[in-house]
């Protein structure tokens, strides 16, 4: 099964309003009429992953993460999210190769 956090929502769906309005994500706040149609694609397409909550483990993780590595806090949910389940970890991002290698988290890229 595949599986993603709130937070892979979050940065998923900012990225791809931002790439299919061609317009910055935060200038779309309140105008529904600007929402790009492919947005209900990408909702369908998550709606097929489990979701996974943090919780106050995921989080202390996350902090010790950002601290050891200096990662952004998203990030170290991410890869705490991996650690604390045992899950690898399918990203383009290489700030992860390195945290992630150091953690014991295979990461499969494209």
């Amino acid at each position: 099964a595949l599986y993603i956090t709130e937070t892979v929502f979050s940065e998923v769906t900012y990225l791809l309003l931002g790439y299919f309005s061609n317009l910055a994500p935060r200038t779309l706040k309140g105008k529904k009429d600007k929402l790009p149609p492919e947005i209900q694609v990408v909702f369908k397409a998550l709606r097929g992953f489990g979701f996974i909550e943090s919780t106050q483990r995921t989080v202390f993780k996350a902090m010790e993460l950002i601290e050891k590595y200096a990662m952004l806090p998203n990030d170290a949910l991410i890869l705490a999210t991996c650690i604390e389940h045992g899950f690898a970890l399918a990203t383009l991002d290489d700030d992860f190769k390195v945290p992630a290698e150091k953690e014991g988290v295979s990461i499969i890229t494209g």
